[in-house]
């Protein structure tokens, strides 16, 4: 063997470029799971946020319904007005109430309430990523006759 050809043999370094080129690619590829775990852990606690307002909403709305249909203390059904609490704070929301009634009479001494009511729970500063906001709508109607000595029993 001559000199010259050992010194063609020699390796040139072709390979650290493609190596540094590999390790580049991944770790973008890493960044980028990285970034995608941690956006689908935000929107998961978002969604699981939405549904604890949405149930408060409910929660406040059935807590109307129950003040609407609470009899007398006789246990006879009375038309009652809307509750006069407008906010409750329920499992960390704090739940705006708005109730509306309207009533209607007819000539068989029947007489009808219909309630419209909304119930908003907040959570978090408006306008922040951590701002959660859920709104429940719910109608209630009471029918109510009185008979001739004047005793209230429900519709039927």
């Amino acid at each position: 063997m001559t000199m010259r050809s050992m010194h063609h043999c020699r390796q040139t370094g072709m390979l650290l470029p493609v190596a540094v080129f590999l390790l580049v690619v991944l770790s973008a590829m890493g960044a980028y799971a990285m970034r995608m775990s941690v956006l689908t852990n935000a929107t998961m606690s978002q969604d699981i946020l939405m549904v604890q307002a949405n149930q408060a909403g409910k929660a406040a709305n059935e807590w109307v319904t129950y003040q609407v249909y609470l009899p007398d203390a006789t246990g006879a059904p009375v038309m009652q007005a809307c509750p006069t609490t407008t906010s409750l704070t329920i499992n960390g929301f704090n739940v705006q109430i708005s109730c509306s009634v309207q009533t209607f009479e007819d000539e068989v001494n029947q007489a009808v309430r219909v309630y419209r009511v909304v119930s908003t729970a907040t959570q978090g500063t408006y306008g922040t990523a951590d701002y959660i906001e859920r709104q429940a709508t719910a109608t209630l109607s009471r029918c109510i006759r009185t008979d001739a000595s004047g005793v209230k029993t429900e519709c039927n």
